[in-house]
């Protein structure tokens, strides 16, 4: 699952992005090797959501689980410290989020790793605007909760163009 930009065609991933993947595949596996190695056990994720559920129903649970509030989010100084808390959340939560340099905002925005425990969420630092990274990040993690309800978007689904597929539409 990868948010990219409206127009580019998925099975065309470039060398350097498969390079982001399995670095942050191979980082996952190193923590939970030495999470193995020292005795921690690290939870999976537990929270899940059905396509078939209200959007709006889910993204307040997501802020709930999260545990922010939108006091807090509203007391933020910058989008910097928003983006920073947003993913200190997300981690809190045993979501590893990574940040890659190097690659085209054109092919990518974010990705998610579905894989539990430890599931990777990796944010392209090409999208500049650290809200940009933040709605890519929470998008992720709908994206997660969705695959953990059940929800897999079927090959016919993801030749659909974005903006048509039930799941980037939830």
């Amino acid at each position: 699952e990868y948010r990219r930009l409206h127009g580019v065609v998925p099975g065309s991933e470039s060398p350097e992005l498969r390079y982001a993947l399995r670095m942050a595949d191979l980082r996952r596996d190193v923590l939970l090797d030495l999470a193995h190695e020292i005795g921690e056990d690290i939870a999976k994720m537990e929270a899940n959501a059905s396509i078939h559920e209200n959007p709006e129903d889910v993204g307040g649970r997501l802020r709930s689980y999260l545990g922010i509030t939108v006091d807090q989010q509203m007391a933020w100084t910058s989008s910097h410290q928003a983006l920073a808390q947003w993913r200190a959340a997300a981690e809190s939560k045993g979501v590893l989020v990574f940040q890659t340099p190097g690659l085209r905002l054109e092919e990518m925005r974010a990705v998610s790793i579905p894989k539990n425990p430890l599931p990777v969420i990796l944010l392209n630092t090409k999208d500049a605007a650290p809200q940009g990274r933040i709605f890519s990040l929470v998008h992720e993690l709908a994206h997660l909760w969705l695959l953990r309800g059940g929800h897999e978007v079927s090959d016919q689904e993801r030749a659909m163009p974005l903006e048509q597929q039930a799941t980037e539409i939830f």
